[in-house]
């Protein structure tokens, strides 16, 4: 399961939230995150969801040998069984490939699927033994909450990885914020949109989709540079859309989308857009009141002629409305009759073969150069010797110079 699959945006998400929020301590909210997180994980393949739980109970089990006898070798050990679990399922075949690359061996490559995140969860799981080692945190007594850290869905297949440390003191107790709760909300979307082609990021994209007539709303950070806003306005102006400068600044756009910074980006879904424009009219009507009124006019439109096509295709399937078709083409006879009545019509003067003006002209060329082949065939050509007209030309102009 991903996360833009309908499925996970549908029924799995909000089933999840609707449970979590519903229940009451906290012990029952980590048993709904280590639920929901579990068949997320075995949608694809539930053969390797006991690999997962393994690889979380050994370090779990590591963790406290390691706190109760201080050890280096149950570290080494740890260390061990995670990464050589990652070298078999990631890199099995990579090595045997070699080898007989080098050495001219014939040992049969091994096909072994790779698990979706255990390059993830490896490492997180690294991360919890590694901090036990060091002593920035205790070693966790409950699997349960271990097993949480490490099978957590919103990171599991696609990271980041998050250090034990950071996130312990969340697992006994965390408190809901809704500025964060909004926040983590629109950086979502944002990525979704972004990941379902519909938002474009940096200069050059959004030059690109102005040019096609794609963007809707160009959004400009409010610390952008001159030069910035400057083609910001030009990509408006050829794209025909609207320009707005947002309160963010471009480090916190590029925070929510997962970036350095980010100074220009454009949307190219319609209804995102008014949605946007909406939302900033909320908080200052007077400077975004406009930009949304108009967007949402055009969303309106997008949205009947959407409507529309959706009845057209209706009809046509249901049979209320027949598809168009091409005219039937006419009968040879017919075609022949055609042809005979525009022939009658032919107006005084026009050529009956139907040839076009520099057709006419090569003919016209040729034609005179047999003309003029026919003109000079019986005549002989003129010696060149000594009593040829040019010597004789040349002796009579000397003569006349010394008299």
């Amino acid at each position: 399961m991903v996360f833009s699959n309908l499925i996970f945006l549908y029924l799995f998400l909000p089933v999840c939230l609707i449970a979590y929020f519903f229940c009451p301590g906290i012990r029952a909210k980590n048993a709904v995150l280590i639920l929901f997180s579990l068949i997320f994980y075995a949608w694809g393949e539930p053969v390797y969801l006991l690999l997962m739980i393994a690889s979380a109970a050994v370090n779990w089990y590591f963790g406290l040998l390691i706190e109760r006898r201080r050890k280096k070798i149950f570290l080494i050990l740890a260390l061990v069984l995670d990464l050589g679990c990652l070298a078999v399922f990631k890199y099995a075949g990579f090595f045997v490939e070699n080898l007989n690359a080098v050495f001219g061996a014939s040992i049969p490559v091994p096909q072994i699927a790779l698990p979706i995140g255990i390059s993830f969860y490896t490492f997180q799981a690294l991360s919890y033994t590694v901090d036990v080692w060091r002593g920035d945190v205790p070693a966790q007594r409950s699997f349960a909450k271990l097993l949480l850290y490490i099978s957590l869905f919103p990171q599991l297949i696609a990271g980041p990885i998050v250090r034990y440390s950071d996130v312990a003191a969340q697992i006994d107790d965390r408190q809901f914020d809704a500025s964060e709760a909004f926040y983590g909300a629109t950086r979502f979307c944002i990525g979704l949109a972004k990941k379902a082609g519909k938002l474009e990021v940096g200069e050059e994209p959004v030059g690109a989709a102005a040019r096609s007539k794609h963007a809707r709303l160009i959004l400009i950070a409010s610390d952008a540079a001159d030069n910035t806003r400057r083609r910001a306005l030009h990509f408006g102006e050829a794209g025909e859309c609207i320009c707005l400068e947002i309160p963010p600044t471009k480090e916190d756009l590029g925070r929510a989308l997962g970036r350095t910074s980010c100074a220009l980006l454009a949307l190219t879904d319609i209804g995102f857009a008014e949605a946007v424009a909406k939302k900033l009219a909320e908080s200052d009507e007077a400077h975004y009141g406009e930009a949304a009124k108009r967007l949402a006019i055009k969303a309106a439109r997008a949205a009947e002629r959407r409507k529309e096509l959706k009845q057209h295709e209706k009809n046509v399937r249901t049979g209320k409305k027949k598809p168009h078709q091409e005219e039937p083409q006419p009968a040879p006879a017919a075609k022949a009759k055609s042809a005979e009545k525009s022939e009658s019509k032919r107006p005084r003067g026009a050529v009956k073969h139907g040839r076009t003006r520099a057709e006419r002209e090569k003919a016209h060329r040729a034609a005179e150069k047999q003309r003029a082949a026919r003109r000079f065939a019986h005549s002989r050509p003129v010696k060149k010797g000594k009593g040829s007209i040019k010597k004789d030309s040349k002796q009579r102009s000397q003569h006349t110079e010394v008299q």
